[in-house]
């Protein structure tokens, strides 16, 4: 699912009960990154939040479940906008660095290096 890349610290929608959002945690490699943060991929896991237990809220930690399947980052595949999160999906991303084809910005499609 093309899109912009997911870094440490961008929002996903858990798709559970008690918190209905969090943020990535830092992700399981320290070499690249987008727009200045760690970029995440598939098992880079969620801060702990909250999730529904019985009648009460319990603490639980998640993970990034798919990745854009084209572009791996240190071998494991890239998480995008829109790819599956805990129970729910990663909604924010590096609006200016895209990953798994062309996209759109204001109108402007981004392009590689040099251009």
């Amino acid at each position: 699912m093309p899109g912009p890349v997911s870094r440490k610290g961008d929002v996903l929608v858990t798709g559970h009960g008690c918190d209905g959002f969090t943020v990535l945690a830092v992700p399981f490699q320290a070499t690249v990154f987008a727009l200045g943060m760690l970029v995440a991929r598939i098992g880079d896991i969620t801060v702990e939040h909250l999730i529904t237990c019985g009648p009460n809220c319990c603490p639980h930690v998640a993970w990034v479940n798919t990745g854009e399947p084209t572009v791996l980052t240190s071998g494991i595949m890239t998480a995008t906008t829109g790819h599956s999160a805990d129970l729910g999906q990663m909604v924010t991303g590096a609006m200016t660095v895209w990953a798994g084809g062309g996209g759109s910005v204001d109108g402007q499609v981004p392009l590689g290096p040099g251009f």
